[in-house]
């Protein structure tokens, strides 16, 4: 099948290149280039090799990207190929991922094997927990999306969780995720899940930035994100406050507190924490864009999936974030209605006055989306209120239970080995 890209190509005038497509080679042209448009430049000077030839590819989102790319360099030999592609990886992030995991294998182990004291997996989970928040809450909602305003003791609070999170800067994700909402499922999109599960999952950390990403990243205005002194601050000291915050901390206070063992501590708080945080985090940019259902919009890829919902704590409904990024829900029910933990925050953080201003879709906005855009008969009509109560209670329970699955294969291999599961007693 063709490609509906459409190229056209400025060619030197006066050299033989040009005389043969304006002459005997027009079959074969046409056999083998197709929606292409040629034309030949007058003004340019003969000499062929001082000249390059230009390019303007239209990629498949008409109307979204005008990217003129610069000339391309073809490598020749298999050597050469090997050599572009080993510039275009980004060893940094390689090394600290491969790092991760290759220490998260031994932890696994470890905790497995080994008693582990029932403060430290209650340390693990809670600070998990509200790492978690300071990323979906802090850097996605708040710094990324502007959905509320926040006082600045809870913008210095999510500040620190997100550091936490190892998943780099809130400036750099912020802009990186307005790019992704801006120009989704696209070559200027710097997580395109349209090149598949993996890339979307982790892969776009390991590559550099393609020209085209560069390029239109650069249209945007992020000097409100520059302008707070919050991010800057983060931005510029955030390999120590990582350091600091989530390897020396997390390693040392068990130790003083409860007497646990500096090696249980750094692998289960440390290494499996950070490790599960941050894969459930990229489920929402592979799992969430590709599986699901499309209730909102049908016709773009990111889904609602209720098992990434439980697994991210309100972050799985994809369809409707996406249709709908400025509201601080991931759904147009009320917060209790469906286990949505983040939603949940923002809203026990209003009644307390951290946060305010907090924006939301109204009813009639999202049905008029979605009978413009959406699946209508997904929608249940209305249903009372006990309905409503029994089936949040579902959700919550269920969304419960799944989200602490990274317990259960510890869990379940201790009963059968006759481990001691968790110690309780509380030694100083």
């Amino acid at each position: 099948m063709p490609s509906s890209t459409a190229s056209s190509i400025t060619i030197p005038n006066g050299g033989q290149l040009a005389t043969d497509l304006n002459n005997n080679n027009k079959n074969e042209l046409n056999s083998n280039v197709k929606n292409v448009k040629i034309s030949i430049d007058s003004t340019t000077n003969n000499d062929l090799n001082e000249k390059i030839i230009t390019m303007k590819e239209y990629p498949p989102c008409p109307g979204k990207l005008d990217y003129i790319p610069g000339p391309k360099r073809i490598a020749k030999n298999r050597w050469e190929k090997i050599w572009h592609t080993t510039c275009r990886l980004k060893w940094n992030n390689i090394f600290y991922l491969s790092a991760l995991h290759i220490t998260c294998i031994f932890a696994c182990y470890h905790a497995a094997v080994y008693p582990v004291k029932f403060w430290t997996a209650a340390s693990a989970i809670t600070l998990g927990y509200f790492t978690g928040m300071g990323m979906s809450v802090g850097a996605h909602r708040y710094w990324a999306h502007r959905s509320f305003k926040a006082k600045p003791i809870l913008r210095l609070g999510l500040m620190l969780l997100q550091t936490m999170t190892m998943n780099g800067t809130i400036f750099s994700y912020a802009r990186d995720h307005r790019n992704h909402h801006k120009y989704s499922d696209t070559e200027a999109d710097p997580k395109n899940p349209a090149k598949g599960l993996f890339h979307a999952h982790v892969g776009w950390w390991l590559w550099k930035k393609s020209p085209v990403v560069i390029a239109m990243g650069k249209k945007f205005d992020v000097s409100d994100l520059w302008n707070d002194p919050l991010i800057r601050f983060q931005h510029r000291f955030y390999v120590p406050l990582f350091i600091v915050l989530n390897i020396i901390l997390p390693t040392i206070v068990p130790w003083i507190l409860w007497n646990e063992n500096l090696l249980t501590a750094f692998y289960v708080i440390v290494i499996i924490r950070t490790t599960v945080v941050l894969h459930l985090l990229f489920c929402v940019n592979s799992v969430a864009h590709h599986y699901g259902y499309r209730p909102y919009d049908f016709r773009i890829r990111p889904a609602d999936n209720r098992i990434i919902n439980y697994l991210s704590m309100g972050e799985g409904n994809h369809n409707y974030h996406h249709v709908f990024p400025y509201d601080y829900r991931s759904n147009e029910k009320e917060y209790w209605e469906y286990f949505d933990p983040i939603s949940h925050f923002i809203h026990i953080t209003q009644i307390i006055g951290l946060t305010y201003d907090c924006k939301k879709a109204s009813p009639r906005v999202v049905m008029g989306i979605v009978r413009r855009k959406g699946i209508p008969a997904y929608f249940d009509h209305p249903r009372s209120l006990t309905f409503r109560i029994l089936n949040a209670c579902f959700d919550w329970v269920a969304g419960s239970i799944v989200t602490l699955w990274f317990l259960y294969p510890f869990l379940i291999y201790k009963y059968f080995t006759d481990r001691e599961i968790f110690i309780y007693r509380w030694e100083t």
